[in-house]
């Protein structure tokens, strides 16, 4: 095509009557277009090489990712499905008043977080504390009777030897050595009711004390205050049904899954499994570890309709997280099970 407009322009030139001279510098000038032009061809196909290259290896690095994650998702297979709910092993701790009485105190409020034996509620002591008293001169007196009653036997047994002896010489005629004799064992014998007496009132005694104690209720564990159920004023029973604190005690949080009696053969303690909220799908899974399974199977205690399920057969399934998560006791999980 440049050639063509060469033969064009110099026929033009020579129609014209252009000299000599016009004629080169006009193929000069024709010359250095179609140089630049070859420099730029080449220019554009090499910088279309390296994009070649990089989109090629774009492409390969794709597919390289691309089976990668199905390698990984291949090694992750689920094998079985659960629901569950998130827990923490032993439950969470109901506290309850031990004796009747009146609330004074509530020392703590929902969120507080408590020690092992940290005071949580006082009773009313006044009844308690006379119960107390009462006993202590009960076991006054009981102790002080022994002591009256063991304090004259020596003296006793030492008269009734004498006269013994005086009665054997015939210096005293008999029945009074034998009345003497008499009057040692009933010494004695009020010895040991007396005694008896002491230990039954000392025994009282740690009863009264006891039942002081229990006016005070005390943390049974370190944790957490979940809900407070009384208030200062309120009166109280020893076995109500309704508890005067909840506790969430310092342990791991844990999964209680139920999984279907059709799933049972495929799962065995210390299978991989992760854990998502049923409430946020999008959330990111929780890596957890099945660390036991029930030896019976029951029914099922996730569902919140009022429906019959005594059909549906589940076995429970423990699960304990990897890392402490931030969830909540009472939320709804679902629990994917790996091989």
């Amino acid at each position: 095509m440049m050639a063509r407009f060469i033969a064009r322009t110099m026929r033009s030139t020579l129609l014209r009557g252009v000299s000599p001279v016009t004629r080169l510098t006009w193929l000069a000038a024709v010359f250095g277009l179609m140089a630049l032009g070859g420099l730029t061809g080449c220019s554009d196909g090499a910088s279309a090489a390296p994009a070649a290259g990089s989109a090629a290896a774009a492409g390969s690095g794709f597919n390289a990712a691309a089976s990668g994650s199905n390698a990984a998702a291949a090694s992750a297979q689920v094998v079985a499905i659960a629901r569950g709910k998130v827990d923490i092993d032993g439950g969470l701790l109901d506290i309850a008043a031990m004796a009747d009485g009146q609330v004074t105190h509530v020392a703590v409020k929902p969120g507080d977080a408590v020690k092992r034996g940290q005071v949580l509620v006082q009773l009313s002591e006044q009844s308690a504390q006379l119960d107390l008293a009462l006993a202590d001169a009960e076991l006054q007196r009981a102790t002080a009777v022994a002591q009256s009653d063991a304090a004259r036997v020596p003296a006793a047994r030492d008269l009734a030897r004498r006269l013994a002896s005086a009665a054997a010489l015939g210096a005293t005629d008999r029945q009074r050595a034998d009345d003497a004799g008499a009057t040692v064992q009933q010494l004695e014998a009020a010895v040991r009711l007396a005694r008896a007496d002491a230990a039954i009132q000392k025994q009282k005694r740690a009863q009264a004390a006891y039942a002081l104690a229990q006016r005070t209720i005390h943390a049974p564990q370190s944790g957490r205050v979940a809900a407070v159920g009384t208030q200062a004023g309120a009166w109280v029973r020893a076995g109500q049904a309704a508890p005067l604190l909840v506790i969430v005690p310092d342990r791991p949080l844990i999964v209680r899954a139920e999984l279907n009696e059709s799933y049972a053969a495929r799962v065995k303690p210390g299978m991989r499994a992760d854990v998502t909220l049923e409430s946020n799908g999008r959330q990111q899974a929780l890596p957890a570890r099945l660390i036991r399974i029930a030896q019976t199977y029951g029914a099922s205690q996730l569902y919140d309709d009022t429906q019959p399920r005594a059909a549906v057969r589940v076995i429970e399934c423990v699960l304990e997280f990897d890392q402490p998560p931030a969830l909540r006791i009472g939320q709804t999980v679902r629990v994917n099970f790996h091989e």
